[in-house]
């Protein structure tokens, strides 16, 4: 077999020379990836011995690259002694190398798949669509993925370098709903931020958390405007069962009344009958009907009037509707500017839950030269023209003029009702409709 000298610069040795050299370089990446997975000192020092015999052959391979060797003269005895060897012993002690290079490497692979590390943690937190950052409690950024970064990015214009700086810029931008920072991008996404503490290893860090919430909060404006628009709905129901109680009452007054008139009538036509047959016994009679009748009249006048100026069942009617009455200023004293202002009370109500869509009601009220101002206010939207009375507010406007005050109703810049009312007012009676 011929010795190795014999290959000194021949396609055969530079082949052999270029294969020791890679399989030095790879030993080495090998080497380095031991150390940075921390494995086992054995395994490390299998590698290490592998890289110092590479290393030794690739030197004494080296030897016989230098360019003024015509012969072996002068040199030492180990180089000397290894270029007398045969060829295929060097060139099978490479491939071994390379082989067990090879089955290292894999080997490093197979441990990294089964085997938790630094690297992989960051990898599996880079991939998460949740961005995550640990900190301590200067603000050092200890560990961050990659969606917080981006999240960091578009919101100061720079990278996650500080985490309260970061934490105080949100802050600034976004607004505080219970634990959690709500904040909408200029691309329009909305996030969520949290910020909490942990204690790992008995050492206590800053933990900031993102999400993408937008079609959460798309949803959560989707349903307020649902429970808005419900809650508008129930308070026109609640006032439509109040405006029916209210028919349904004054129908039945309405037939009481009608059935006084037919008895009225009918006395009436007996006491023409009583006149054209006098007698004590029909005369007795008729006058007891009569009296009957007028103590009923009387009785359901006063009610009627009680009711309608009583100033405690109009506010808990408005609150039974969703209104909450307030009162400023000192009231009217005469019972009809009371029953006026009752009156008013009631329509506001009913018109701040049907059109406004209001829930509260001031009412204004002072003396002042011997006249009562009274101003009812509502808290409900405006409206976009001018009023078109009818109705309630018709039938409140004649029984002020007709008491001798007046009223204006204002919509601009708040809707508002003014009423002007004599301190001193006669007996008025309400408006037949």
């Amino acid at each position: 077999m011929s010795p190795l000298y014999t290959l000194l610069h021949t396609p055969g040795f530079y082949l052999l020379s270029v294969c020791i050299t890679l399989q030095v370089c790879a030993q080495i990446v090998l080497c380095a990836m031991v150390l940075y997975r921390n494995r086992k000192p054995s395994i490390l020092m299998s590698n290490l011995v592998l890289l110092a015999l590479s290393m030794f052959l690739f030197i004494l391979l080296l030897e016989g690259l230098m360019p003024f060797l015509p012969s072996l003269k002068g040199r030492n005895i180990p180089v000397t002694y290894f270029f007398t060897l045969p060829w295929w012993p060097v060139a099978l002690l490479t491939c071994v190398l390379w082989c067990m290079t090879i089955f290292g490497y894999f080997g490093q692979q197979r441990y990294a798949r089964r085997h938790l590390s630094f690297s992989s943690i960051k990898e599996a937190l880079d991939q998460l669509p949740e961005g995550f950052c640990f900190a301590t409690d200067d603000g050092t950024v200890l560990l961050a993925n990659l969606s917080i970064n981006a999240y960091c990015q578009e919101c100061t214009g720079h990278p996650l370098v500080q985490a309260n700086t970061f934490w105080d810029t949100l802050l600034a931008q976004g607004e505080m709903h219970e634990e959690q920072l709500l904040l909408t991008m200029q691309s329009g996404h909305t996030l969520s931020f949290r910020r909490s503490r942990e204690h790992i290893d008995g050492k206590e860090f800053t933990r900031i958390t993102a999400s993408d919430i937008t079609s959460l909060y798309q949803h959560t404006l989707e349903l307020r405007a649902r429970q808005q628009s419900l809650k508008a709905y129930q308070q026109r129901m609640m006032a439509m069962r109040t405006q029916v109680t209210q028919v349904i009452a004054s129908q039945e007054l309405l037939s009481a009344r009608t059935a006084v008139h037919d008895e009225l009538g009918s006395l009436l036509l007996k006491g023409r009958y009583v006149l054209e047959n006098p007698s004590q016994e029909n005369r007795t009679r008729l006058l007891q009907e009569l009296k009957n009748n007028t103590d009923l009249l009387l009785r359901m006048s006063d009610e009627e009037e009680s009711q309608e100026t009583s100033l405690d069942a109009a506010m808990a009617k408005a609150q039974s509707m969703g209104v909450q009455v307030e009162l400023k200023g000192e009231l009217p004293r005469s019972a009809t500017a009371l029953r006026i202002l009752v009156l008013a009370i009631h329509e506001c109500a009913a018109n701040t839950v049907k059109h406004a869509g209001g829930h509260s009601l001031t009412v204004h009220s002072k003396l002042r030269d011997r006249f009562w101002e009274v101003t009812l206010l509502n808290d409900g939207q405006l409206p976009t023209e001018p009023i078109h009375e009818s109705g309630g507010l018709r039938s409140l406007r004649s029984m002020t003029e007709i008491s001798g005050g007046s009223m204006r109703i204002l919509y601009k810049p708040a809707f508002h009702i003014r009423l002007r009312l004599p301190a001193v007012i006669s007996h008025v009676s309400p408006p037949r409709p």
